[in-house]
């Protein structure tokens, strides 16, 4: 998905607004949202595959209940057993469960956005960029390499309360 949504800035970027580039712009940003939904579904299927099939609306409450207890408990043992490495892994692993859920939330909304609101306009800077909803194209692109990240710390921690 990343690289396809790498393709569709770039068509965006050469036709630019006057050469009906808007297109190729709203479907880069959609594509960019599901190569993050993607591996946040990925993780959600390692820990039980029931929650791969749910909503993508439900992603930021199950990252924020479900998963963060998870961990919670995983700290709470880390805490008790003075394991002070894996103690900041679950806090680190907490904070980047927030980043995400934040990040899914956001980048959900973008995805209704520029697949069900076109009366809301790409605004191309003339350069090599544009923006939809406040969100550079370039943020869009990078939430990949964040997501992959926060999700290698987390699954780190998951693998350890379930060993």
């Amino acid at each position: 998905m990343q690289q396809v949504g790498l393709h569709l800035q770039r068509e965006a970027v050469n036709l630019g607004r006057a050469n009906g580039g808007e297109p190729f712009a709203r479907s880069s940003f959609n594509r960019y949202y599901y190569s993050i939904f993607l591996e946040v579904r990925e993780l959600f299927a390692s820990v039980d595959t029931s929650w791969a099939t749910l909503p993508h609306k439900s992603y930021p409450e199950i990252l924020r209940g479900k998963f963060k207890k998870r961990i919670k408990k995983v700290q709470e043992i880390a805490r008790r057993g003075e394991d002070n490495i894996l103690y900041a892994d679950c806090r680190r692993a907490n904070s980047y469960l927030l980043n995400l859920a934040s990040l899914m939330e956001r980048a959900y909304a973008l995805r209704v956005i520029a697949d069900y609101n076109p009366d809301i306009a790409v605004e191309f800077d003339g350069a090599d960029r544009f923006k939809l909803s406040d969100t550079k194209i370039s943020e869009a692109h990078e939430w990949q390499s964040r997501v992959r990240i926060w999700i290698d710390s987390i699954r780190s921690v998951i693998l350890q309360a379930d060993a």
